[in-house]
């Protein structure tokens, strides 16, 4: 189906939600269900107290998806492959208690 979990680089200060499926299961709400799982678990489980995720400007899905789970754009950083990338982060104290 897909993949999803937290990465931490060594570019990025936070941890990084990264999500990505298969083309026939994307948009039926496996993302969503997945990165919220993600998050509480980061919040919960490990303590962190803030996730971020980078995306390409043109990934208008995840951006959407981003937003829907709290994101907040940050600012455009170069990729490792030194093209653009957005970078999103969501303090985990805005998320609701389990």
């Amino acid at each position: 189906m897909g993949i999803c979990g937290l990465l931490k680089r060594d570019t990025l200060d936070d941890a990084d939600i990264g999500f990505a499926f298969a083309p026939e299961h994307r948009g039926l709400g496996y993302a969503r269900e997945a990165a919220a799982a993600t998050l509480a678990h980061a919040r919960s489980d490990v303590g962190l107290d803030r996730v971020a995720a980078i995306v390409s400007p043109d990934n208008e899905a995840s951006i959407r998806l981003l937003r829907r789970l709290g994101f907040a754009f940050d600012r455009e950083i170069e990729s490792a492959e030194d093209a653009p990338v957005h970078l999103y982060a969501l303090s985990l104290s805005s998320l609701d208690t389990p």
